[in-house]
């Protein structure tokens, strides 16, 4: 806003003086006042272009401190960083100077700049410290986020060095810290907090390393405050329990690699035996065994296999097979289960002759090798095992045995009715599927847990089975609202719901299965 000079200061000599001048005419003093008017007159419009200027010149620091604060943006309108911190001062004052130099030149009257200089200093002197301090925080800053990738560069360095190399590392970070703290960037208390930070890195990639090489050496030395930087009881009870769980992981990898090997030791042993034991009973099918084949071989011979190629040389009665111990052998070696070493067994006890033993090794290897029995034969087989497999009607072992009895149901029936039909065999194996199934469940109904909401009263058919097990979910559900039983009780109770459930749909969708 313009200032008007008081009346007292008129064209640069003062009201005093013109009282004391002698008295004027009408027109001398009518001129006196014109002068007078347009020497006022001058002196705002000085005041003017001054307050003007300063205005502007105020309002050109100010962007330039937002600037150098938060950047700016470019030509194509992208933002660009400020320069780093440390110039921020002197930038601005070189635009200070820049500006009075503008402004000097602008301002020819000396009047008018002096005018221009007080109020645009004062703004100035202002600004500058809001520069100042906007640049000391962000140098600390800097300071704080050099120091901090000073601290990782070094302490992954430590990490890796010997102890030389782990003590210069050490002695850098501290001088690093320490000048941070000279300059203001850290307090006392954060440089000793950074140290901490320090320790903590490197105690922690110690940690790490010795993990691999000594699991129990690193357990030892947490336990001994080996790791400064390891301080908290919680971080100290999770590195323990991470030694513990690599040291139990080696220990069963040594111990899988020794089984490994042990194992491989062992199947080149037992292929060895195998062989011999084939070529005697090639031997005996030739009628060209030995006893003195059977001693030379020996050292490649199972104990059972050398007794019972020593009988066989040595003239042993002729073996009266088990059609017991046979029959299930074979119905299991048909399903594709590898019975050759209790068909060895049973040949070595006598309880199965060769020709029998060579039938069954027959059938283990030809269903390993792929070939196929005959089509109707192999859908029983597979309908059967996928029937029979555990649930929760069925347990393994129930499962098990309901399978064994399944299978040889059916491998009856298919040698009993060679020239069946599909149709006929297909509605055969369903029969015997539902007919186990529904066995399982009958079982059920006798020995089978009753849920609490069914009382003590055991359904005695699936008529019975229905409208108890309603009721029984109904009584559950309202025992579980009063909190008569808590929610592990509820999930049992749920579990034997279920299981009564596949009881009763069991013997509804197979009435007739037997």
């Amino acid at each position: 806003m313009p200032r008007i000079l008081p009346n007292s200061y008129v064209g640069g000599r003062s009201a005093s003086a013109a009282d004391a001048a002698p008295s004027l005419g009408p027109l001398a003093q009518a001129a006196d006042d014109i002068t007078r008017s347009a020497a006022q007159a001058v002196e705002a419009q000085r005041v003017a272009k001054a307050t003007s200027a300063a205005a502007r010149a105020t309002q050109e620091i100010s962007e330039l401190a937002f600037q150098l604060k938060n950047g700016w943006q470019d030509e194509e309108g992208k933002l660009v960083a400020p320069p780093p911190a440390a110039q921020h001062y002197q930038i601005y004052q070189d635009r200070v100077k820049q500006i009075n130099k503008r402004f000097r030149d602008e301002l020819t009257d000396d009047r008018a700049y002096a005018l221009y200089e007080s109020d645009f200093t004062q703004a100035a002197l202002k600004t500058s410290f809001d520069v100042r301090s906007n640049a000391t925080e962000r140098m600390r800053g800097e300071t704080r986020a050099e120091l901090d990738a000073t601290v990782d560069a070094l302490a992954g360095i430590a990490a890796t060095s010997d102890t030389a190399g782990r003590a210069l590392a050490h002695t850098r970070i501290q001088d690093a810290i320490a000048r941070a703290t000279a300059t203001g960037a850290l307090s006392p208390a954060e440089g000793f907090a950074k140290m901490q930070t320090y320790n903590q890195v490197l105690s922690r990639a110690d940690v790490k390393a010795g993990l691999m090489a000594d699991p129990a050496k690193v357990a030892l030395g947490i336990m001994g405050n080996d790791y400064p930087g390891i301080t908290s009881p919680e971080e100290r009870v999770e590195w323990l329990k991470a030694a513990h769980d690599v040291e139990n992981a080696r220990v069963t990898a040594a111990m899988a690699a020794l089984d490994k090997a042990r194992s491989e030791s062992d199947r080149a042993r037992r292929d060895m035996e195998e062989a011999t034991a084939k070529s005697g009973y090639e031997l005996i099918a030739q009628r060209k065994l030995t006893p003195q084949w059977v001693v030379q071989n020996r050292a490649n011979l199972d104990q059972g296999a050398y007794k019972y190629l020593l009988e066989e040389a040595s003239g042993a009665t002729p073996v009266t097979p088990d059609l017991a111990t046979y029959g299930p052998l074979r119905l299991r070696a048909s399903a594709g289960e590898d019975v050759r070493r209790e068909a060895e067994q049973a040949l070595y006890s006598r309880r199965i002759d060769i020709g029998l033993f060579n039938t069954l090794v027959s059938e283990v290897e030809q269903v390993k090798s792929g070939a196929t029995p005959p089509n109707l034969y192999t859908a029983g087989r597979k309908f059967l095992e996928a029937w029979t497999q555990p649930s929760e009607l069925i347990d393994n072992e129930a499962a098990k045995q309901m399978a064994a009895n399944a299978m040889l149901a059916w491998d009856t029936w298919y040698r009993e009715h060679p020239d069946a039909t599909r149709a006929e065999g297909e509605a055969e194996f369903q029969r015997i599927a539902y007919s186990a199934t529904l066995v399982a469940a009958e079982n059920l109904m006798i020995s089978n847990l009753l849920p609490r909401g069914m009382g003590r009263t055991r359904p005695k058919n699936k008529d019975e089975l229905r409208p108890a097990l309603i009721a029984a979910v109904e009584k559950t559900e309202a025992m579980r609202k009063a909190k008569e039983i808590d929610e592990q009780e509820y999930r049992q109770e749920l579990k034997l719901l279920s299981q009564w459930h596949l009881v009763l749909k069991t013997l509804e969708q197979a009435p007739n299965a037997k």
